[in-house]
């Protein structure tokens, strides 16, 4: 007697879950060169690895959560919010490592310098995001027209964080004054 084994195959069914897995596949890729990156910045230290833990975990749990949602519900605003927001912590992080790496130990020899000091402040917006998580949750949407302005007003007072951050990075890669201080954040401006 034989007995026959079927498996479920995988497949993806649509766009939205393709865009699911491609943006969960990213946040692993990001979190394995976290590693390489604080090595080449020589800050593979318990201590510096330990203040990044509560923002790697919180991406691990957001990244967990934004895939099933996005997945099972692509019409739900919060799985693609928790992605990102998972996206942008560990880009954030890995950016910072790759800037101390390149202009605190290499001078600015690296190909990616500036864009990294741009990418470094990303865990502002999505600190931004996750305000917009409780507001749009459970199911993704606001619940009235008066939350509907809480949610632009927060939209427009969340913008103007990173946006101030972003111009003073110009005027510093313009200026030519990038300082990166000797902790593990990497600053520009004088």
């Amino acid at each position: 007697m034989t007995t026959k084994v079927t498996g479920r195959r995988f497949r993806l069914k649509s766009p939205a879950r393709a865009t699911a897995m491609t943006l969960g596949v990213l946040v692993l890729v990001l979190l394995a060169a976290y590693l390489p990156l604080c090595a080449a910045a020589r800050q593979l230290t318990a201590s510096e690895v330990w203040a990044d833990s509560s923002a790697l975990v919180i991406a691990v749990a957001c990244a967990g959560v934004g895939l099933v949602v996005a997945w099972h519900q692509p019409r739900n605003l919060l799985g693609w919010l928790f992605l990102g927001i998972a996206a942008c912590f560990v880009l954030s992080i890995d950016s910072e490592r790759y800037a101390v790496a390149d202009y605190r130990l290499s001078h600015g020899t690296w190909p990616l310098g500036p864009a990294s000091l741009f990418l470094g402040p990303l865990a502002y917006p999505a600190i931004v995001a996750l305000g917009l998580v409780i507001l749009l949750f459970p199911d993704g949407r606001t619940g009235s027209r008066r939350w509907s302005r809480v949610l632009w007003a927060y939209l427009v007072i969340g913008a103007a964080w990173p946006l101030s951050i972003d111009a003073v990075t110009v005027g510093a890669i313009a200026g030519h004054s990038i300082h990166i201080l000797p902790s593990q954040l990497s600053r520009a401006g004088p």
